[in-house]
């Protein structure tokens, strides 16, 4: 934590103010959601095998071919979304799908169901059909009801690379609906149905060591944003961004929370949230006696913990709360110098606050970004920047706060727009040229001392 940030961390006597305005690096949380990773070792390789329709009461071929064209695992880059569909003719009419689920890779998971109304019609079918989540392999029988509760989760663990298991949803006409759904008004009846899992027991704890790293691949999500990065690719503080995922998907974005270490706490202004719930106890201490008056443990926040917003850090828990030191505090940012865009073939935007705050010294650009976001690259230590010919936009304070002595845009032949303190609160002077290309270019992008000269 020696580098230059705005997050200070200010330790008196017994009473002191963490005032931290900083980003995360990943999209974390307790349990691995879908397009996320968990802070545990190992590999987590639990996904949907297929989703198919096994019986029905409908014979109508066309209605049958319905639900078979509306049924099916979504493709994405895990098998964690799925939909089906369901179009029945009269009461007492039923379709039953089964729903498979393995885990091949190398960690047991909990399972969790959350089904999604495609059509936002789901209040209109309620008064028409009941739907069923069941797992019929165990005694008694295990049922939820998808319509009233949303969600479902499985007590039992699903163990590692052997591990399979099915479930059935169960969609029947009600026998007491005294009409028919309009589908032609109100939309076929579709459910999207996605998988989470957690190494976590559920209402348990784990006992994941949270020193422990995340997961070592590169991974993106469906929009081929960075979700988790493979730490063998930052060697010596430079961080190499490849093309491709572990999975093959196009790399093609990088934002707010992309890269991160190990972490136990997070914290905003005066509140904490802990992760490490095994050392509740002294981690809340230490974190009071720094001046958080509002600690929450991760699990208040279900599945949903989002860390954008937090600043990130690993505390010893046996640390002394009366005689904590700001060394105690590792931060979970990665510390980066440079940063090695060459090889990311299909990365075309750098969003908003990515690389905020860091140690950035050198980018070597791609042929391929065309945004940079907002304040991406703010508070680093970029002196000499050459922009690449592919870069379209560079957003407001995207450079901000660098001490930057050297600009370059002579190559950058296809930008377009530099918007407001693009530039600003560096170390430039004298003249700046911008390529004729530039057909927005904001008044206050420079500092006063710079002298924009346009180029023919």
């Amino acid at each position: 934590m020696e580098r230059r940030k705005r997050n200070n961390i200010i330790i008196g006597t017994l009473c002191a103010v963490l005032v931290l305005m900083g980003v995360g690096y990943a999209i974390l949380s307790t349990t691995l959601n879908i397009g996320g990773t968990a802070n545990i070792k190992g590999d987590f390789d639990i996904h949907f095998t297929r989703i198919e329709k096994s019986s029905s009461t409908i014979t109508d071929t066309t209605l049958l071919s319905t639900m078979d064209n509306g049924t099916g695992i979504t493709e994405n880059t895990s098998n964690h979304e799925g939909t089906f569909t369901a179009v029945l003719q009269k009461p007492t009419d039923y379709v039953i799908y089964d729903v498979v689920v393995a885990n091949t890779g190398s960690i047991d998971g909990y399972l969790t169901f959350t089904f999604g109304d495609k059509h936002d019609n789901f209040d209109y079918y309620k008064d028409f059909y009941s739907v069923e989540f069941i797992r019929d392999d165990v005694t008694p029988e295990i049922k939820a009801d998808i319509l009233q509760n949303g969600t479902f989760t499985d007590s039992e663990v699903l163990v590692n690379t052997t591990g399979e298991r099915t479930y059935k949803i169960k969609v029947t006409f009600k026998e007491n609906a005294t009409s028919f759904p309009d589908s032609t008004t109100n939309g076929d009846f579709e459910c999207t149905l996605n998988l989470t899992y957690s190494q976590q027991a559920p209402g348990g704890n784990s006992g994941a060591n949270e020193q422990e790293s995340t997961e070592k691949v590169w991974r993106v999500d469906s929009n081929g944003l960075v979700i988790s990065y493979n730490p063998d690719d930052f060697v010596n503080g430079t961080l190499t961004i490849p093309a491709v995922d572990v999975d093959n998907n196009p790399i093609r974005s990088i934002g707010p929370n992309s890269f991160l270490d190990k972490y136990n706490v997070a914290v905003y202004e005066r509140t904490g949230v802990i992760f490490d719930e095994d050392n509740y106890d002294n981690l809340s201490a230490i974190l009071t006696s720094i001046g958080c008056d509002t600690i929450y443990k991760a699990s208040d926040f279900g599945d949903d913990v989002s860390l954008e917003g937090l600043e990130l850090f690993y505390i010893d828990p046996s640390v002394d709360p009366q005689n904590i030191q700001e060394s105690d505090f590792q931060s979970a940012q990665l510390l980066i110098t440079i940063l090695d865009l060459r090889n990311a073939s299909n990365l075309t935007e750098i969003e908003s606050q990515a690389f905020e705050d860091n140690t950035i010294e050198e980018i070597k650009f791609n042929n391929a970004l065309q945004t940079i976001g907002s304040q991406a690259f703010r508070k680093n230590n970029i002196k000499s920047l050459v922009i690449s010919s592919s870069v379209v936009t560079i957003e407001n304070g995207a450079f901000d706060d660098n001490g930057m002595s050297y600009l370059d845009l002579s190559g950058a032949t296809g930008l377009r727009t530099i918007d407001k303190e693009a530039f600003v609160n560096n170390n430039l002077t004298g003249n700046i040229y911008v390529p004729s290309s530039v057909t927005n270019l904001s008044s206050e992008a420079f500092d006063s001392g710079v002298t924009v000269v346009r180029s023919q």
